[in-house]
């Protein structure tokens, strides 16, 4: 069983069955926190599907939720500014569980 709980600031509370994980937040800079928690579940939910590992798709929602508050008003996160660890394949959402820790979507 798999939860995630988001916490703002404090960052995400990651469980995998007995193995727990707190990921701090990534934002540097908050302007706006519209749409972070969206930003998070909806890139979380797209890596699980393209066949990501549940902490990998932690870590790349956890990521461009931290890039979204950053800006002011609801903002888009593209493919290239999560990209820190990164594949740089195909970047088709269909290679992604081939790519590796921190793949993405295009």
């Amino acid at each position: 069983r798999h939860l995630c709980i988001t916490r703002g600031a404090r960052g995400v509370l990651a469980l995998d069955g007995a193995d727990h994980r707190n990921l701090p937040s990534q934002a540097q800079d908050v302007f706006d926190v519209t749409g972070a928690g969206d930003t998070f579940t909806a890139l979380f939910g797209a890596m699980l599907f393209a066949g990501a590992q549940f902490y990998d798709a932690v870590t790349l929602g956890n990521r461009a939720a931290g890039l979204v508050v950053s800006r002011v008003g609801a903002a888009a996160v593209t493919p290239a500014d999560t990209t820190t660890h990164a594949c740089h394949t195909d970047h088709n959402i269909h290679d992604a569980p081939h790519c590796g820790r921190g793949a993405y979507l295009s």
